[in-house]
């Protein structure tokens, strides 16, 4: 999984009289900064550290030049250099917001390199300096999660959502989770609130999987003589904290079996199952606290009661489904209805 890093504030300024000699010093450095960052975002990261290094000549512990630097070396795959320089940043301990970007850079390449335990150290680290950072709480929580530790995968992603709900990243990795869990509600209301925002990729394939899985896991039908009534065997965790709920999209799933579904389309099966576990999860939840209960079920509960909740069906399976697909084609209205809906 690609971690993301900070981007770095650059702040052009222009020459000005009456400035002091420090101050000097530090326009000129913003300015040789300027000139490499233009290299940067071109792609050519030999030149922009040649630039930088220029800054570095000038006050070698510009926490600005050596974060660059370290960012530079980081997209050429030079792991070494970039951790040289990001630890060179926080040591300094000059600009909080360099010093923050520099854990980020130094914990992903302690990842990419193989050092799993000294990333997590790092992160750890920068989280004690900086508690309200989501992408040091994601990426903690990504290496957890690569070593099977999620207890503290978990929870560092749920503190990373908390801090900021809109990092997709963080609601597909809380999916993962608990998927490997075994927890059928959460990954459904993490999958599904991935879904919405990111519908077409190579990762909501991924999580659509975990949508069908999950609302037919635990559901078996047993095979029985021609003209015998169909037994349907369902299995349950008894530690679940959503474990009423989890029974009732048992039975929501062998409904589909039932004879007054046999001519109900699976299209319209995932619309009424689907809206029928928002309401019951809904009806059912009391608290107002936390992701899953104080978030993600209010939410969905809110969108079916809406007038939105086909459109909504038919815009999470468009990764897989061809019939939601060529729907969507047809109802370019209701999707943009849903979205002005979503935003209000």
């Amino acid at each position: 999984m690609i971690k993301q890093l900070l981007m770095t504030l650059i702040v052009l300024t222009s020459t000005c009289i009456g400035y002091s000699q420090e101050e000097e010093i530090e326009i000129e450095i913003e300015a040789i900064i300027a000139q490499g960052y233009e290299s940067y975002i071109e792609g050519d990261y030999e030149t922009s550290i040649a630039v930088y290094k220029q800054a570095i000549a000038i006050d070698p512990t510009s926490a600005l030049a050596n974060n660059q630097i370290a960012l530079s070396y980081y997209k050429l795959g030079d792991y070494d250099n970039a951790i040289l320089y990001s630890e060179k940043v926080i040591q300094d301990n000059n600009d909080p917001v360099y010093v923050l970007s520099s854990y980020v850079t130094k914990g992903s390449c302690l990842d990419i390199i193989g050092e799993i335990d000294a990333s997590i150290k790092i992160f750890k680290e920068g989280i004690e300096k900086f508690p309200e950072d989501h992408y040091l709480q994601y990426n903690l929580a990504v290496n957890y999660f690569k070593i099977n530790d999620l207890k503290n995968a978990e929870y560092h992603a749920l503190q990373s959502a908390n801090i900021d709900k809109n990092h997709l990243s963080t609601h597909y990795l809380l999916a993962h989770i608990n998927h490997k869990k075994e927890e059928k509600i959460p990954t459904l209301l993490s999958s599904f609130y991935f879904l919405l925002a990111e519908p077409h990729t190579e990762r909501a394939k991924e999580a659509l999987d975990m949508v069908y899985t999950n609302f037919s896991k635990g559901v078996q039908e047993e095979t029985t003589k021609e003209g015998e009534p169909k037994n349907i065997n369902i299995t349950l965790k008894t530690n679940s904290e959503f474990g009423s709920s989890e029974l009732m999209l048992s039975l929501l799933e062998a409904s589909k079996s039932l004879e007054k579904n046999k001519d109900t389309s699976e299209d319209e099966l995932f619309i009424e199952n689907t809206t029928s576990f928002f309401t019951t999860l809904g009806d059912t939840n009391k608290e107002t606290d936390g992701l899953w209960k104080g978030f993600y079920i209010p939410f969905f509960y809110t969108l079916a009661q809406s007038e939105h909740i086909k459109t909504f069906c038919h815009y999470v399976q468009q990764s897989k489904n061809e019939n939601s697909v060529a729907w969507l084609k047809e109802n370019e209205q209701k999707i943009n209805a849903m979205f002005s809906w979503l935003n209000s």
